[in-house]
């Protein structure tokens, strides 16, 4: 099942493809909570991920945010990746190939 993201957060995935064109290498997403910049991510990773393969790192400041965003992932891009995560109290994860 895919996800259908929202008109802004289609723009703001455009707005990301349109900045890496451009030859920038950073962007920032500002969006107020509960908006789905989580989505987002787990959007614009599947872009990515779909055009040049690789690996990628997602890093956040709490664990519950890190939590969701693993099971934002798995449903985004499903089940043909890896995913694990690291924190102070669970180290959960597989070998990445």
């Amino acid at each position: 099942m895919a996800i259908e993201p929202h008109p802004y957060q289609a723009e703001g995935g455009e707005c990301l493809i349109e900045a890496r064109r451009d030859g920038k290498t950073r962007a920032l997403v500002v969006m107020a909570p509960g908006l789905g910049k989580t989505v987002l991510a787990a959007l614009d990773a599947k872009n990515w991920l779909e055009k040049y393969g690789g690996r990628l790192l997602y890093l956040c400041h709490q664990t519950d945010i890190l939590v969701q965003a693993k099971t934002t992932f798995e449903f985004v891009l499903g089940r043909s990746y890896t995913y694990g995560y690291f924190h102070g109290g669970e180290k959960h994860h597989r070998p990445v190939t």
